[in-house]
């Protein structure tokens, strides 16, 4: 009896034994026969495309590693914009390098008055970055800055405020006054220019320059190096931008003498006489003018 007894636990084990097994092998089997999901992104030509988890992750990488770098070299070239358009002749002197008749040659006696007018009403923008060797980059900038030249010929065009100010200078050339021919024309020009920046200044005129150019910056281990500046950085300094703002070419002055004459005549300012011998002496510079 104890025999038998101890023969039946013994084959009940066994069974239950059999069947665990035989649990756990279903199980395995089922798993091992599912797949495990990816990740999917959008495609754009070909709708849904599937890859791996470790793909996308080095994909993320790269791109995060890409606008950092872009960023990074916005920032600096956003460093050297804001100094140039505050106005701050000094500052930006010393933040581009430049010595002061570089940026802003000595022409008139409110020169840094026309050299806050223009920067501090410059807009700009950034464009692209582009790579020019390992470690050189461009960065793209597009600014915009009030058109003073082209303000200080729409004042001149103006004639009601040109007789104003032009009758000093037209009597002293009829006149051929010598004592006040320089110094009526310089008065006469300032007063141009001057009315062409408040037009500026209270939003009259607003009509823009636009220039294009580029930053070059250089990354060095630790730091970023500018190796060139926008050409706009320091553009009236170059093609006598300062000097034409304040000449008249022959044509335009034989034209207001020509306009305003008749009238200084009729208020005695001017002989008839001399008004038509002058006229007969600026038409033969405008014939010899190349």
């Amino acid at each position: 009896m104890i025999f038998d007894y101890h023969m039946g636990n013994l084959m009940r084990k066994q069974l239950s034994m059999i069947v665990r097994l035989s649990f756990l092998t279903a199980l395995l089997s089922f798993v091992s026969s599912c797949s495990i999901p990816t990740i999917t992104k959008a495609s754009s030509s070909e709708g849904i495309s599937t890859v791996s988890s470790s793909e996308s992750f080095e994909a993320e990488t790269e791109t995060t590693e890409e606008y950092s770098l872009y960023d990074e070299i916005i920032e600096i070239g956003d460093e050297y914009m804001k100094v140039l358009t505050s106005g701050d002749l000094v500052a930006t002197c010393e933040k581009f390098s430049y010595t002061k008749k570089e940026m802003l040659p000595a022409t008139f006696d409110f020169d840094n008055d026309i050299y806050q007018l223009i920067y501090t009403n410059m807009t700009y923008f950034f464009g692209g970055v582009i790579q020019k060797a390992e470690r050189d980059f461009e960065l793209s900038v597009t600014c915009y800055v009030p058109d003073l030249q082209n303000c200080v010929k729409t004042v001149r065009q103006d004639e009601t405020f040109m007789y104003e100010v032009a009758e000093p200078w037209i009597v002293a050339v009829v006149n051929n006054d010598q004592t006040q021919l320089a110094p009526s024309y310089e008065t006469m020009n300032e007063k141009v220019l001057k009315e062409a920046m408040r037009r500026i200044e209270m939003g009259e005129y607003t009509q823009k320059t636009m220039f294009i150019s580029v930053f070059k910056f250089h990354q060095n281990i630790e730091n970023w190096n500018c190796m060139g500046y926008p050409e706009f950085a320091n553009f009236m300094s170059k093609d006598s931008y300062m000097k034409k703002l304040g000449e008249m070419q022959t044509s335009e002055a034989f034209d207001l003498i020509e306009l305003f004459g008749p009238q200084l005549i009729q208020e005695g300012k001017i002989q008839e006489e001399q008004y038509n011998e002058t006229l007969e002496g600026l038409g033969l510079l405008l014939e010899e003018a190349p």
